[in-house]
């Protein structure tokens, strides 16, 4: 495994979220595959739920709202998570656990932000009615796109930058980095758009 501390110097520790509600989805089999960061993370959120291995999730977030901040945690590219891929895979999830308002949606996903999956995910969200403040997740390319989780120093972070979305509930959460000066503004999805977006090449 790369050092990352090494490589992009000493990360800061992260804010304790005062706001709300914290609590932490795990969509991945880390249990078998990686059971060092799986323990790491079932001490740093508590209010966890595993989909793939025993958890019952539904409307788990039932309860969540605009003051809380909701995390998921699962191995994925630019195009999307292992298991949802597409983003109405992952609307599918929401409804599934209750969830309506939230302030904060992060994911602790590689690469997730690199492309424009998290705006999909965010104008499709407002279209079926889940309201958010913010969605982020790791926006740069290469090892700096990974979201890491750092056992030795009881860490998480990226190491690159953040794609920020903001939704339909206007706030700031100050002292993160959820302020309105920050991230994309998106609007509902209208209902027969294409599920990607295209690069159209002319000329």
């Amino acid at each position: 495994m790369f050092d990352f501390l090494r490589r992009y110097g000493t990360t800061s520790i992260p804010a304790v979220w005062k706001y709300g509600k914290v609590r932490c989805i795990i969509l991945d089999d880390l249990k078998y595959t990686e059971p060092d960061t799986y323990a790491f993370i079932k001490k740093r959120y508590p209010d966890y739920r595993d989909i793939l291995f025993g958890g019952f999730v539904r409307d788990f977030c039932a309860d969540m709202g605009e003051n809380d901040k909701l995390i998921i945690v699962s191995h994925s590219t630019e195009f999307g998570l292992r298991y949802a891929k597409m983003t109405d895979d992952f609307i599918y999830y929401l409804k599934l656990w209750g969830l309506k308002r939230i302030g904060v949606l992060k994911f602790h996903c590689c690469h997730i932000g690199e492309r424009e999956w998290l705006r999909v995910l965010g104008e499709k969200m407002l279209r079926d009615g889940i309201s958010f403040s913010y969605i982020s997740g790791p926006s740069s390319s290469g090892d700096k796109g990974q979201y890491i989780y750092d056992l030795k120093y009881g860490t998480s972070y990226t190491p690159g930058k953040y794609k920020i979305i903001k939704g339909d509930i206007k706030r700031d959460f100050k002292g993160t980095r959820y302020v309105m000066k920050n991230g994309i503004q998106v609007a509902p999805r209208a209902k027969n758009q294409p599920n990607q977006y295209r690069t159209v090449i002319t000329g």
